[in-house]
């Protein structure tokens, strides 16, 4: 299922227009698939031509937070079931780890796409921690990240 486009801009507004990366986007689970048009740095003096680090973590942060929206909505995974995504982003849906292998440089010329692969889903009290793995432009950037959503009782 696409992802909204509206639900796309709205979670980008949380961003400086600079960071805003996501396209657009889709969930088939457990696969979250997105396309990102990388701007030139907002760290650096000069405009680097390759994706770097941080790059890379938007891009995650950013699908992440509209694919769960999506599938949340769409009633996908039924551990998400009855959770409110609007309540989760600002302060409930972490990546709590992240690791990154970049085994060929990415260019900045043209979007770039990427996947992430939920493992599972695990509910621990008011927590629920999930697990994936992620590949950018055909495994020119993979990698592991480590998700959790906290329940609405424990944010008070």
């Amino acid at each position: 299922m696409e992802i909204n486009q509206n639900r796309i801009k709205e979670m980008l507004e949380l961003y400086k227009p600079e960071a805003r990366v996501l396209i657009n986007g889709q969930v088939e689970y457990p696969v979250l698939r997105g396309e990102f048009k990388i701007q030139p740095t907002f760290y650096t003096t000069s405009h680097l031509e390759h994706v770097a680090d941080i790059e890379i973590q938007l891009c995650l942060n950013q699908l992440v937070y509209a694919g769960l929206s999506q599938a949340i909505e769409g009633k996908v995974l039924p551990e998400l079931n009855g959770l409110n995504f609007q309540e989760l982003q600002r302060e409930g849906c972490l990546i709590i780890e992240s690791r990154k292998k970049f085994r060929r440089p990415i260019k900045t010329d043209f979007p770039i796409r990427g996947d992430i692969i939920i493992n599972d889903f695990g509910i621990h009290q008011n927590l629920i921690l999930g697990h994936a793995k992620f590949d950018f432009e055909n495994r020119s950037c993979i990698g592991d990240l480590t998700l959790a959503l906290i329940k609405k009782s424990t944010l008070a």
